[in-house]
């Protein structure tokens, strides 16, 4: 989910940094379903993050 989403927002990626916010207004207002997309992509990183944290978690109670 991570890698489409990922591949399909960079399609709208700009380098630039006056451009930056530009082109995320654009992808939450004007882009169809550009909304979910950019939600999608932000809420699965933090996901994972909190995956990775949990099973270092584990790790440590277990090894402890």
């Amino acid at each position: 989910m991570q890698l489409i989403s990922g591949v399909l927002v960079t399609f709208l990626y700009v380098c630039h940094p006056d451009m930056a916010f530009r082109r995320v207004a654009y992808l939450m207002v004007e882009a169809n379903w550009g909304w979910i997309l950019r939600l999608v992509h932000s809420n699965g990183a933090s996901f994972f993050f909190l995956l990775v944290y949990l099973h270092m978690a584990r790790g440590f109670l277990v090894q402890g």
